[in-house]
């Protein structure tokens, strides 16, 4: 379950131009891509070596001025950010006491109802995350939105969603 919800973190910006070597892209990299973190080859160097020429997504994530405080966001700030989660800390009241002077990232996810979804890693994982009660019953996730979640008003994070 915890591989899990680090892979959903991926609330990812979704590009492959610019990409940034930085510890916590590198940690969703290899979250999304358990082949590699199971084969204990650095995350960038991956990426360098393979993972781009495979058609794989490195996330970039980048600050903001004007963070989103949401539960979904608070959730990947604590996963990121493992200090912080260990302490019981509240992920906003840290990033705005002492996060953001110390540099670290706010992931800003705008999840929107989206009319075309499409399914991919990413999305399922960050639907997972929002709708742990799928995740607890095994479910897959896209199986379960174009099954249910629709129908119930669910909203599907399709990977156009961003930090």
């Amino acid at each position: 379950m915890k591989n899990l919800l680090i892979l959903a973190t991926m609330l990812l910006t979704y590009g492959l131009v610019n990409a940034q070597n930085n510890r916590e892209s590198g940690m969703l990299y290899l979250s999304i891509n358990q082949d590699v973190a199971n084969a204990n080859m650095g995350a960038w160097d991956h990426y360098q070596s393979y993972g781009k020429n495979e058609g794989r997504i490195w996330p970039i994530l980048t600050k903001t001025n004007t963070p989103i405080n949401n539960d979904l966001n608070s959730k990947v700030y604590l996963i990121i950010n493992q200090d912080v989660a260990a302490a019981g800390m509240n992920a906003w009241s840290h990033y705005q006491s002492y996060g953001k002077n110390e540099g670290r990232i706010w992931p800003n996810l705008k999840i929107t109802k989206d009319a075309n979804p499409t399914n991919c890693k990413i999305s399922c994982a960050i639907y997972l995350l929002i709708y742990q009660d799928v995740a607890a019953a095994g479910m897959n996730a896209w199986s379960h939105y174009q099954s249910y979640g629709k129908n119930e008003g669910r909203i599907w994070p399709g990977c156009k969603s961003t930090f």
